[in-house]
Order: structure tokens, then sequence, then C-alpha cells
């Protein structure tokens, strides 16, 4: 602790004591706790060990103020506080032996026994909603919830989003008492906090310590990371458990530790109410969590990278890509430019811009700033919904008809100035197939196509649309295109064997 000892041969004070001006609060405990003596006081047939310092009787009481908020913490949020026992029975989830199969020291085939595991989750609405981990509830056939005064209940899953790990169960019981959400963005490096919840299966275990750090990012724990990291005990069992200020107000839900053992290293991570309470909210009311996505490849910007760009700084991101048919190209967006800002939030890395933009819904506007050949713009951009499968949603997008043997995508002021050709609607022609339906009607690449069958084009998924109809009713395709400064009309005649 940092305290020194210097003893004395002087009569009477065979030992004594010195405790530095940082090391007050300890030797308060010690006193409180009888293990020193205070000036002025002797204990019989024993050597007198003293402090010397003239406040400790003022530290005394600090200790213990102390003290009483924690035990007024811990008593405050044990009924909001829950522990949860999952069971996961043969054939075991994500597993691909069979239930039937013999497991060791069984003789024959034997049925596999049940797997269970043990958590912790918090309530958070008087109609039984209990927010615990995804890693928690993933694949669990049973969960069963036991609360503070030993009521055992069985749960139900309302929703779970892998992408921030956080689940929703529900239960029906009376009498429940809520936690008080608090805003884990006031909450700053060095702030007493404590963690409850079930280690080991010892439900309501409450373990001090502080805020190490705020805004952890990249741990590859999830897609969407913020994590509040605490040197409190996190062990296994903790997971979905509180993490509590001293106002009694929970700020976040442990979710892992870093750990070399298994045990607590005293590096755990908590996820911050601002993402529990929108994520919660929107699994309460869907059934899943719906997110505003943008549709751009970002990187981070190097000064190397800034530099070659005209951009002084490095707290920004750099657009790799746009990909066609998204909000982001719809607001004009281009590889090359330099996001700074999406709404409120900086964007000084990639996970920065994941993070701003998946805390909107879908549907919402959010203003960019941005900075393109060293010229500060913004842009509007409505958000859609983030989709569940971006690979597919790509290929949809950029229209890959492999029934005439065409990838197209929406013409772009881009590919229009470098055409020579007016903007507006039309699909811009990427490839087309060597011997396919398109080739053998003379599509060729660069094209633009500005109608099918007398409609204009805006969307390739229209356009897929459309060749899938003309097959299905056995019909030619007719296709205006735009080559140069010329335009035709050409029929496609689709394979329909």
């Amino acid at each position: 602790m940092g305290f020194s000892r210097r003893f004395n041969d002087n009569a009477g004070n065979s030992g004594k004591v010195r405790f530095n001006g940082r090391d007050t609060t300890l030797a308060a405990a010690l006193a409180a706790a009888g293990l020193i003596v205070m000036p002025g006081t002797t204990l019989a047939s024993s050597p007198i060990t003293s402090i010397d310092s003239e406040n400790v009787n003022e530290e005394v009481r600090y200790a213990r103020q102390l003290s009483k908020a924690f035990r007024s913490v811990a008593s405050g949020v044990a009924p909001s506080v829950v522990s949860i026992e999952v069971t996961d029975s043969a054939p075991y989830h994500g597993s691909a032996a069979p239930g039937g199969e013999a497991y060791p020291g069984g003789r024959g085939s034997m049925p596999m026994p049940p797997r269970r595991g043990g958590a912790t989750g918090v309530v958070i609405d008087s109609k039984g909603y209990i927010v615990t981990n995804y890693h928690v509830v993933e694949g669990a056939d049973e969960i069963l919830v036991e609360f503070h005064d030993g009521t055992r209940v069985l749960g139900t899953l309302v929703g779970k989003d892998q992408e921030t790990d956080l689940a929703v169960i529900q239960v029906e019981a009376d009498d429940l008492t809520p936690a008080r959400l608090g805003d884990s963005r006031n909450s700053q490096v060095g702030e007493w906090i404590l963690a409850v919840g079930s280690p080991f299966g010892l439900d309501q275990t409450v373990t001090a310590g502080i805020i190490s750090a705020v805004g952890r990012d990249q741990m590859g724990l999830a897609r969407y990371e913020s994590f509040i990291q605490t040197d409190a005990a996190i062990n296994p069992g903790n997971s979905g458990g509180p993490l509590v200020n001293l106002d009694g107000e929970v700020i976040g839900i442990n979710t892992a530790i870093r750990s070399s053992s298994g045990g607590s290293n005293g590096i755990g991570f908590a996820i911050p109410t601002s993402i529990v309470e929108r994520v919660s909210s929107s699994i309460i009311e869907n059934g899943r969590v719906e997110r505003g996505w943008l549709g751009v490849a970002v990187q981070p910007l190097s000064d190397e990278l800034a530099r070659s760009f005209g951009y002084e700084g490095e707290d920004a991101v750099l657009v790799s890509s746009v990909l066609p048919n998204t909000p982001a190209a719809e607001a004009g967006l281009l590889a090359g430019d330099i996001i700074t800002t999406i709404g409120d939030e900086m964007t000084s890395d990639p996970a920065d811009l994941i993070r701003a933009v998946g805390q909107h819904d879908a549907n919402a506007e959010v203003q960019i700033e941005y900075v393109r050949e060293g010229q500060a713009m913004v842009v509007i951009a409505s958000l859609i919904e983030r989709p569940s499968n971006i690979e597919e949603f790509v290929r949809g997008s950029r229209g890959e008809v492999g029934e005439v043997g065409l990838i197209v995508k929406p013409l772009g002021v881009e590919e229009a100035e470098s055409l020579g050709i007016a903007s507006g609607s039309g699909l811009f022609v990427e490839a087309v197939e060597k011997g396919s339906p398109a080739d053998e009607a003379g599509l060729l690449p660069g094209d633009v196509l500005r109608r099918i069958n007398g409609e204009n084009l805006v969307d390739p998924v229209d356009f897929s649309d459309a060749i899938r109809k003309a097959i299905s009713a056995e019909k030619a395709i007719r296709v205006l295109v735009e080559r140069k400064d010329l335009t035709y009309f050409m029929l496609i005649d689709p394979e329909t064997d």
C-alpha cells in the first residue's frame, strides 16, 4: 500500500507505524477494525501502535460512509437481479451429434444428458421483461428464472440480438421491481461501481470496483461495441448482471471478462445502457432490432492517405466503396469521400461509423458531414433497414440476372458524366455474359438501359422482376438502349427451355 514503517527504541514507544497522507483511508479502516490503536488509548500488556494523523476520525467517517453507500446500493438493486438457469437438451445447439449417441461412461447407446448453464439477468419492466446476454440464452430449450426471494418461474424468450450480445426474456410474476436505468454516457473513469450477479452459481454476489475505461471497442465480442471496462470482479455466471453506480442506477450489463485462467483478472466489460435501452425497447416492440444502414464500405484514414486526399488529420473514415441502390448512393456519396460526422457523432474510425449509423432506426434521416477533394460538404441520407444478408442484397441491387446474362446497376452521376449522357432514370450495364441472350441481342458493357417494355428503369430489382415475368410468359423483352449519342430498341429473347 506504499506505507513506511519506522521503529523507535525509546521507552514507551516500542512500536510505531507512520502512514503517508495518501494511506489515511487504510489507516482509518484498520483503526475501525481494532487492528491499530488511536493516539491517546492503550492496550493492557501490549505495545501501543499509533497513527500519526490528526484527521483519522474524519477518515474513519468517510470509510464508513462509503461502506454504507455500498450496502445501500446492493440492497436497493437486489430485488431487480435474477439468476438464470438455461437447459440445452440433446441434440445440443450447434452440434451435429445425434441425441442417442453413447457418451463417456455409458453402456451402448444412451440418451445424452441435457446441458445446463447459469447466468444473471435484470428486471427492466414491471410487465416481466428481463434483459440478459444473447450468449446466455442462445440455443436454450428451457429458461428458469429465480428471484432474490427464492421464487422460481419459467421464462420465455422475447427476442435476441447477436450484434450486441443482448436478449430479452419475459416471465409471468407479480410485484416485480424494475431496476433504475441510468445514463451511461455520464459515467466517468475512476467512478465507484458495483457488479451484481451469480458467479459460479452463487446468486446475489456483489463485488466492488471502479470504471477503468469507457468506449472500449474492436474487442471482437460483438458487432456494435462501446464497452464500459471495470476492475470489479466479474466471473463466469455474472453474464447478464448489472453494473451499478453509487446512485443505485444500472449503467451497464456485464457481458465478458478478459482472462487467461477463466476467472476474474480485474478486466471486465459491460454493455452500456445507452445501447441496452434501445436494443431492449426494439426487441420488446418488434421481437427483433431494426437498425439503420447506409451502404458504404469504409477504412481507417491514415496520415499518409489523408495527405494524398489533401486532408489534414486522421479523425475521420475513408469511403472505399458505395454499394449501389443504397442510401449512400442515393445521397451522392462516392469512393474517396472522407466522412467526419454522422448525426452528432464523430466518426474517428470505422467502429464509430458503424455505431453512429446503427443507433438510428430504419427510415431515419441523418446528416452526414464529409470532405471531397478538400471541400467540406453536408448531405442528408435516408437510412434503410440493415439487410440480414448483405451479400445477397448486393447481388440483388447489382441486378445480376443470370437468365439473360446481364449485370446492371443504377446509373450514377459519375457513369453518366463519363459516358457524356444525361443522368436520371436508367441502368448501367456492367457486364454481359458471352453467348447469353443479352450478348446475342447486341448489348455491350457501358450501355445504358432506359426502358423495358415501355417502363422507365430505375431499380435493378424491378428490372430483374420484369425479366423473370417475361421468361414465365415466354415473351421477348424490348429494351431501349442508349449508347453514346444514339438510342436503340433491342429485343432480348430469353432462354425459356
